[in-house]
């Protein structure tokens, strides 16, 4: 609905451009590639990358199944893999928590909107962060989570 986010929030964080209050397609996929290259430059780079991106080497990389909204787990031969779905970077293997294979931005809520989310020191006594979890080649956010500073990333998606 109109309204329900800011024009700023729209663009900045959604990567939505609005003009005459119509959805401008270009402009939009233009902003978001923008913000993709924006998190790279900003994330750290993955704690456990695979060693190198495997090389199907003539054997079919066949899709299994969607893990979450930009991941997929594919098949080459007997080894199975979470991968980009925006961009086909391998991420982990499936027996591996991908956010230790993912770039990684620590940040804060109110960084992203200090209105509308309140400095989490003035209701927990341990430092609070909000992780951004990416696509180290192509800066898709994966997946977020807000958990306490000395906490390892959750793992979430067990798949074996």
């Amino acid at each position: 609905a109109m309204g329900a986010v800011s024009l700023d929030i729209a663009s900045r964080i959604y990567g939505v451009i609005i003009n005459d209050k119509i959805v401008d397609s270009a402009a939009t996929a233009d902003r978001r590639q923008e913000i993709r290259r924006e998190r790279i430059s900003l994330g750290s780079p993955p704690p456990r990358p695979l060693p190198a991106q495997p090389a199907p080497n003539g054997t079919r990389v066949t899709d299994l199944y969607d893990v979450a909204e930009e991941l997929k787990l594919v098949a080459i031969g007997a080894d199975r893999y979470i991968v980009c779905k925006d961009c086909g970077h391998f991420i982990c293997a499936m027996s591996e928590n991908y956010k230790l294979g993912a770039a990684r931005i620590d940040t804060s809520l109110t960084a992203i909107d200090a209105e509308l989310f309140p400095d989490p020191a003035t209701e927990f006594d341990c430092p609070i962060v909000y992780r951004e979890f990416l696509c180290p080649n192509c800066g898709v956010l994966l997946d977020n989570e807000l958990v306490r500073a000395d906490e390892p990333p959750v793992w979430d998606v067990h798949l074996d």
